[in-house]
């Protein structure tokens, strides 16, 4: 994906390392991040929950905004090539042919196993959701907040009114260098799918 060029295949990248929504994502605008802060606050209005969402940036969550153009007819980060925002079906198509190309080139593909279909954009949530909770130490209730869940139970709720921003930070650089290391399972291929869930 790092290797194609065009605005969807930042988006999708913006996507994985920051665990947002794709709908979060493709209406993003510049004055919603804090580069010194290293932040990005998502709107209530654009949140499922309906409450404003702070995401620390990681590294390369940075360094891919920095590269990002800004265009000063617009105030969006991934506008679409003729105008307007970037679609789910523009991601969508990306990722079909991401796969076609790695299918063509003798490898696997990208197949959701527990599907049985092609990867989508939600999948990388469940993925980092499976990575936070299998393989690192992280609370569950800051996995939860990375995801802008609201937690089942309603008492926890109720004193839980911090978004745990720091504790979200250090996991956020460490899901980035998850997602940059490169792995060779047994059938050569170059990407770990094993574990990407709709």
């Amino acid at each position: 994906m790092r290797k194609r060029e065009g605005t969807p295949a930042r988006a999708l990248e913006l996507i994985i390392l920051t665990a947002t929504r794709a709908g979060e994502t493709f209406q993003a605008k510049w004055r919603e991040f804090d580069m010194d802060s290293r932040i990005w606050t998502i709107p209530a209005d654009r949140m499922k929950m309906k409450k404003e969402h702070r995401v620390p940036l990681s590294d390369d969550a940075v360094k891919l905004l920095e590269s990002m153009p800004r265009n000063s007819d617009s105030q969006l980060v991934f506008q679409a090539l003729h105008g307007g925002i970037v679609t789910s079906q523009s991601v969508s198509l990306l990722i079909k042919d991401i796969h076609e190309s790695a299918i063509k080139t003798g490898g696997k593909g990208y197949i959701d196993p527990k599907q049985d279909e092609v990867v989508s954009t939600h999948g990388f949530r469940s993925t980092f959701r499976d990575w936070a909770g299998e393989t690192t130490s992280y609370p569950r209730e800051v996995c939860e907040h990375a995801l802008a869940h609201k937690l089942a139970d309603k008492i926890e709720a109720a004193y839980q009114r911090g978004d745990m921003l720091a504790k979200r930070a250090r996991m956020m650089t460490d899901w980035a260098r998850y997602c940059g290391e490169i792995r060779k399972p047994a059938d050569n291929n170059a990407v770990f799918i094993d574990e990407i869930k709709e």
